[in-house]
């Protein structure tokens, strides 16, 4: 039997995760808020920032 995981937490956790597929892609970074629908707010990316190089 499968099981799924998930945990809650902030959704920038999800950005910080699929932002590591953007270095080096700039095509994808512009690409991503048509696809979320909008752009980050200044914090979310201020955030998204912090937490990808803090993580490393």
């Amino acid at each position: 039997m499968k099981t799924k995981r998930s945990e809650p937490g902030p959704a920038v956790r999800d950005l910080v995760r699929m932002s590591d597929a953007w270095v080096g892609r700039p095509d994808l970074h512009k690409a991503f808020p048509a696809g979320y629908g909008r752009l980050l707010t200044g914090a979310e990316e201020a955030r998204r920032s912090s937490t990808r190089f803090s993580t490393r």
